[in-house]
């Protein structure tokens, strides 16, 4: 799956971000935010990163055998006959780690930053920026058809909300969910504002994107434990606290080198070996000879004076 998509972005440092948020919050913007760890991931559940190939039609079948063994360990029981209840159970399993069809969003722009730092790995970044989705919700519900039902493969993104009771997490995480028959959200969203955009005369915009450098995590990280966003805040119970005890006590203030940084790093290091190498030693052995003719010959360029203590190596740089 080709990593190009065609979400608006716009990128910026944590407090151009903060700033970013500040006016949304004034304006009274409804907005849902979506914290991603890579910036090159797209807005695909977690069922459609999986079961590419299968038709979301088959998910119904599954979850009636589903409700009856999580309802065994639970002791509740959903009626699926009920779109309402349906919603319920698969906004649960979403929480507990089966993949489905549902993507996770926050009304919480710092929520959703916290996913983003938090998912990444400090020592070797996946990508040099992490995201913050952010989606025009009610807007793009007022202008498009919302679908609920799961045993349809018709292709739609739609708003989900659902009942919280006995899902703890979601009030935490103050959640909400798209619920899609698509494998990428995100190009579903643009391709509709453009449909929208070319019928009515009017432009529309109904997702974009706020990418930050990975390099600001530790900062980014401090301010959200200082706005009660943690660990500790969004998974109660002792789980959280030790993630919060390791964010606060054991936590990495300086991010391992971005992709970008390894490549440009790889190149200085490529280019000054070749500049190095295009200059014949002089050994003091005389003038050097010329080159011989023959097409087996290799020029030695070995060994250099200082060859041990200044001439990099290749095998010097940090690999995945």
């Amino acid at each position: 799956m080709a990593n190009v998509s065609t979400v608006p972005v716009e990128r910026g440092g944590w407090d151009a971000f903060k700033a970013f948020v500040s006016d949304a919050i004034r304006n009274q913007w409804p907005l849902l935010y979506r914290g991603h760890a890579d910036s090159t991931w797209k807005l695909t559940s977690s069922w459609h990163r999986l079961q590419q190939e299968t038709p979301l039609s088959t998910y119904w079948d599954l979850l009636h055998e589903l409700e009856d063994q999580v309802g065994t360990w639970t002791g509740r029981r959903w009626d699926l006959t009920k779109d309402t209840e349906t919603a319920a159970f698969v906004a649960y399993l979403q929480h507990h780690g089966f993949p489905t069809p549902l993507l996770d969003w926050t009304l919480s722009p710092y929520i959703a930053a916290y996913f983003a730092f938090a998912a990444m790995d400090d020592f070797a970044p996946t990508s040099d920026d992490v995201s913050v989705f952010v989606f025009a919700h009610s807007v793009y519900q007022a202008e498009w058809e919302q679908r609920y039902d799961f045993s349809t493969d018709v292709e739609h993104v739609s708003v989900l909300r659902s009942a919280s009771l006995g899902n703890q997490r979601q009030l935490l995480h103050q959640g909400s969910y798209t619920y899609s028959t698509v494998l990428d959200q995100g190009d579903f969203l643009v391709r509709r504002g453009v449909e929208y955009t070319e019928k009515h005369s009017e432009v529309r915009s109904y997702v974009m994107k706020y990418d930050i450098p990975a390099a600001e995590k530790p900062r980014a990280m401090r301010d959200l434990r200082l706005m009660g966003i943690s660990a500790m805040s969004l998974f109660p119970g002792a789980e959280g606290v030790c993630r919060y005890l390791k964010d606060s006590y054991l936590a990495s203030q300086k991010i391992g080198m971005t992709p970008t940084e390894k490549r440009n790093a790889l190149t200085a290091l490529l280019r000054d070996h070749a500049a190095r190498s295009s200059v014949q030693p002089n050994l003091g052995l005389g003038s050097t000879p010329p080159p011989r003719e023959d097409t087996d010959y290799l020029p030695v360029t070995e060994p250099y004076p200082d060859a041990a203590t200044s001439r990099p190596s290749l095998w010097d740089y940090p690999r995945d």
